[in-house]
């Protein structure tokens, strides 16, 4: 006789047991789904992504290391004596006829400096009469009449818009001394650019979520390795700078860095990894971009907004907007627009809150909640 088992006791307690570990199991491995994410930031070399990533640093009170500072140390000073190289050299390119014998000496003496000299003297400092000395130099030269004609057309040959802070406002008599320690703000006008992946964790203390910033380069050279972080991707955040409409690429000097933009924008887009990923599109130096707008016309034939920056910010916006509605095949893909100052950390923060407020939404729609 065939003797059926009575009901309810089909499953052995073991059985049974086993299969609400892993019931009880599956739902931590949820929970903590839901806990972590991951941003993605892109965009072109020079648009401040790095800078953001700083800021990210400091809204989650993250410290710089004392190696860290260091090495921000000898990038300042790099930045800063590379100006006046920058600045001599395009005296030359330019055609410039110096007036001044002794500001051409000048001119003549930053235009040969090797690289290895801006090493040495990043690396170290100086003290005594060499610091005295190289800080005259550079206030003298910088100073000129001619010399200012020039870097105002720093666009024509990539000066970088950090110059004025360095050599007015923070000076070369503090950056060039061996005991200088950079301001959080010296540290988030440095600029280097991005060699390698760079990844940071901010925690969230009110709910424990766990949000991770990866920063890839932007140079054409180093977009190759973005692939190997499109993995499991919450939200991108692609960065353009609104204030280099009118510069042209460090690697590529025919090319227009705004163009390169809005190519590599639309590439993104179009990417299959990314059909239901939110798009935060950050719009930055927007600060830098109301004053040049209003000496510089922005390079497009049909644009009629004149010196307005709302009406050239409009346009540009435009552009990045036209690009993502003319992307098929997008299923829930929004994109969220900011203009942003990546070198405030006020303006960061503010906007941080909201980004996290699209993560929360796609988190949600992710497990079928209504937002």
């Amino acid at each position: 006789k065939l003797c059926l088992p009575p009901m309810g006791c089909g499953v052995s307690e073991p059985e049974d047991l086993r299969t609400r570990e892993l019931d009880a199991q599956l739902k931590r491995d949820l929970a903590e789904t839901r806990l972590e994410h991951k941003i993605l930031l892109l965009g072109a070399g020079g648009c401040g992504k790095s800078t953001i990533m700083k800021q990210m640093k400091a809204i989650n009170n993250d410290e710089f290391t004392d190696s860290e500072i260091k090495e921000f140390t000898v990038i300042i000073r790099e930045n800063l004596v590379n100006c006046c190289y920058l600045a001599a050299k395009a005296s030359y390119e330019l055609g410039y006829d110096l007036e001044r014998k002794d500001i051409q000496a000048l001119a003549d003496y930053f235009r040969n400096l090797r690289k290895k000299d801006i090493d040495e003297i990043a690396e170290k400092g100086l003290e005594g009469d060499e610091v005295k000395e190289m800080i005259e130099k550079i206030d003298s030269f910088w100073h000129d009449k001619q010399i200012q004609e020039i870097v105002k057309r720093g666009n024509e040959y990539n000066l970088l818009e950090s110059a004025v802070y360095f050599v007015e406002k923070v000076g070369a008599n503090k950056i060039l001394r061996t005991d200088y320690v950079p301001t959080h703000l010296d540290i988030v006008h440095s600029r280097r650019a991005t060699e390698a992946i760079t990844e940071c964790t901010l925690v969230d203390t009110k709910n424990g979520s766990k949000i991770k910033i990866v920063d890839v380069g932007g140079q054409r050279d180093r977009r190759k390795k973005w692939i190997r972080c499109f993995d499991k991707v919450t939200l991108i955040v692609f960065v353009a700078s609104l204030s280099e409409y009118n510069m042209v690429l460090e690697e590529d000097t025919t090319r227009n860095r705004l163009f390169e933009s809005l190519d590599l924008f639309e590439g993104v887009t179009n990417m299959s990894w990314f059909r239901s990923t939110p798009i935060v599109l950050f719009l930055n130096k927007y600060d830098i971009f109301q004053q040049k707008i209003k000496e510089h016309d922005l390079p497009f034939t049909d644009y009629e907004g004149g010196s307005d920056p709302e009406a050239a910010f409009n346009y540009i916006r435009s552009h990045f907007e036209y690009i993502k509605m003319g992307i098929e095949s997008q299923d829930d893909a929004t994109m969220y627009v900011y203009p942003t100052v990546a070198v405030d950390k006020n303006n960061i923060e503010k906007i941080w809150h909201s980004v996290k407020d699209v993560i929360l939404s796609k988190n949600m729609l992710d497990f079928g909640m209504s937002v």
